[in-house]
């Protein structure tokens, strides 16, 4: 019944976290229009200059007057309708959580709801309506929010009224109020569905006397998972203007860097299903920077926009095909190879390949790409130490330790080169105050993760040092360093923050020489005595220059039977048993072999009580391949992990028994 094609699609901007400067959003306002865009919803929150009553609201970095002025004005250039947002009922946070404010609220220690009978309730969300209006002249439509209003009815004075009137005459009362003063000021109301999803016809037939239009917001892979049944026909029979709400990002994760596009984009095909049976007067297309005032940070902005212009495409042409992104790729200036839902590798080689995307923001778009790859890498690596090293199986696996420490080092390095690159980027399309929300909701929280993993990794080392010293002489070279000691770093990582914060503010600061490429050193940072030692070569380096130091070891017996008999013997010493230790060959053919790789198969150690030794076998690699002490790879293995498809068990393992 409505035409996505030819009807208005609006994009929502959310100021609640990491508010763009005003420069970006003036530069956004054309390229918005190009995609397919009719208009802006921007939710100002605290971000507005708020005067007199509601001066101790507005945000100390809030836009000025002037700023207001030059976002409409570009928005009117481009073609662009511009509906403000304010909250006026649920979601006040900004205002509640003012102590002045304090006795307007529905709960006493919670700042979301404002209580409709409290004293000056009303005052309060007319003073938000009067004041946003005003920075908005001409403003035909004004969107009152009025969602999520939790703790309705639980203030006494509520509770009351709702005892008496219901639940509906309490919330309609305070929100009918509002929509009848925008009325008044000539403005249409606009607000949110959730609350009156449940409503009957007759008090629905209310809000539509106001003039008021709803909006039915659902972010999910299916729209009708949002909706009651029998919500459309309520609204329809009511005489209600119905909006849809789909999400572009800021509708997954709260901490989210990445935005999940394939997601997005189903969320978009249902809403075509849904509009070809229900009249819309059009889409909001809304982009969250937060859950709510206090959550955490949402996807950035930039991050966002490529989705947006896909999701837009999927509304314009009616659905989506591979056609359409690549076109739609091909404007935005991105790699026709990336797809829709890129692995860790594919947005990794978008990140080193050092083309920026063509719309505005794209340097910072990259830059969150390779955090994302490493992000995935990591979260891959912790799986494998979850799965490969529990407490009670991972006494004898040296070589997984230090490939984990070292892949937890080269992701630490990574974030902290991309960390200055975001400094760069970020000039024109971050504000200070929220490049340093990006940071350190971003950035130091995979660095902590990295340096965790890293330590764990070390603990086991140290721990079982005379096994890891065994197995470097028994590899045919001097004992390499088992890791890096950073915790100094992590102590100064916030007074890096602050260093990288102030040189964005003057504009001048920027990655140092070298900085942002993998593999070139930053040792201005990372200043050890010791180098990193890539496990999968046996040399230092990685992601940083220099040579493996380190003492040479005392050469005990390394023939391949005096190399075992310490495996076993620290395996018996742990309470495990050896059951095929004496079928080890000896001969001086195999000798060579087991001196360069003994093989720690992850066959020989059960996840149990003993250990299973199988008989050496030179042309029948396991599936998990031989992993050597100090070089070679795992095989199955990717570039960012341990292996990948290997399990244990199963119908088809070739495990010894345990019998």
């Amino acid at each position: 019944m409505t035409d996505l094609g030819r009807c208005d699609l609006i994009v929502h901007l959310d100021m609640k976290g990491a508010p763009p400067p005003c420069s970006y959003l003036v530069e956004l306002m054309s390229h918005f229009a190009a995609w397919g865009a009719t208009g802006v919803l921007i939710e100002w929150e605290d971000m507005l200059p708020f005067e007199g009553p509601l001066e101790v609201v507005r945000h100390p970095e809030a836009y000025t007057k002037e700023e207001v002025g030059r976002v409409l004005a570009a928005a009117k250039r481009s073609g662009l309708s511009v509906i403000p947002l304010v909250q006026t009922f649920g979601h006040l946070e900004f205002v509640l959580k003012h102590a002045r404010f304090g006795s307007m609220r529905e709960e006493r220690d919670n700042y979301m709801d404002l209580c409709p009978e409290s004293d000056g309730a009303r005052a309060l969300a007319f003073e938000l309506v009067h004041q946003v209006a005003a920075l908005h002249p001409g403003c035909p439509r004004l969107h009152i929010g009025c969602d999520e209003v939790f703790s309705l009815g639980t203030h006494a004075l509520s509770r009351a009224k709702a005892a008496s009137a219901g639940e509906a005459r309490l919330f309609l009362d305070h929100a009918g109020a509002v929509m009848n003063e925008c009325a008044r000021l000539g403005i249409v109301p606009l607000l949110w569905h959730d609350m009156m999803a449940r409503f009957d016809v007759d008090a629905l037939r209310q809000v539509a006397k106001s003039r008021a239009e709803v909006v039915v917001w659902s972010y999910g892979l299916d729209v009708e998972d949002a909706v009651p049944a029998g919500m459309w026909s309520r609204f329809r029979e009511a005489g209600l203007r119905v909006w849809g709400a789909s999400a572009f990002k800021g509708a997954s994760q709260p901490d989210a860097v990445w935005v999940p596009a394939a997601r997005h984009v189903t969320n978009h095909q249902s809403w075509v299903a849904r509009a070809s049976q229900t009249s819309l007067q059009g889409v909001i297309l809304t982009g969250w920077a937060r859950f709510n005032h206090t959550a955490a940070l949402c996807e950035t902005l930039p991050a966002g926009l490529p989705s947006l212009a896909l999701c837009m495409g999927v509304l314009r042409n009616g659905g989506y095909s591979d056609g359409l992104r690549r076109r739609v790729w091909a404007a935005l200036g991105l790699p026709e190879s990336l797809p829709l839902v890129p692995s860790a590798g594919e947005l990794s080689a978008f990140h080193e390949s050092g083309a920026d995307p063509a719309f505005p923001g794209g340097a910072v778009f990259r830059v969150l790409a390779g955090l994302e790859g490493t992000r995935l890498q990591l979260a891959r690596t912790m799986e494998n130490r979850r799965l490969f090293c529990p407490p009670y199986t991972h006494r004898l696996s040296p070589p997984l330790w230090r490939r984990m420490g070292w892949h937890a080092r080269s992701a630490r390095a990574a974030v902290e080169a991309m960390r200055r690159q975001l400094t760069l980027a970020a000039v024109g399309v971050l504000t200070p105050a929220g490049l340093a929300e990006v940071l350190g909701a971003k950035f130091a929280t995979l660095t902590q993760q990295a340096a965790d993993v890293s330590r764990d990794m070390r603990g086991l080392l140290q721990q079982h040092s005379g096994l890891v010293g065994m197995h470097d002489v028994g590899a045919g070279r001097a004992a390499a360093p088992q890791d890096d000691d950073q915790d100094d770093e992590d102590e100064d990582e916030e007074e890096e923050d602050d260093d990288v914060v102030d040189g964005l503010a003057r504009s001048g600061a920027g990655p140092r020489a070298g900085a942002g490429r993998p593999g070139v050193g930053t040792a201005d940072e990372d200043e050890d005595e010791d180098a990193d030692v890539d496990p999968a070569n046996g040399s230092a380096g990685g992601w940083r220059g220099g040579s493996a130091g380190g003492r040479a070891a005392e050469a005990p017996d390394a023939s391949p039977r005096a190399v075992l008999a310490a495996v076993v013997g620290k395996a018996s010493g742990l309470g495990l048993r050896s059951r095929r230790a004496a079928s080890l060959p000896g001969s001086a053919s195999s000798e060579s072999f087991e001196a360069q790789h003994l093989m720690l198969d992850p066959r020989w150690f059960l996840l149990g009580a003993r250990a299973v030794v199988p008989p050496h076998d030179t042309s029948a690699p396991s599936a998990f391949g031989t992993v050597p002490l100090g070089g070679g790879t795992l095989a199955g293995q990717a570039p960012g992990g341990l292996v990948e498809g290997a399990a244990l068990g199963g119908a088809n393992s070739d495990l010894p028994s345990m019998d």
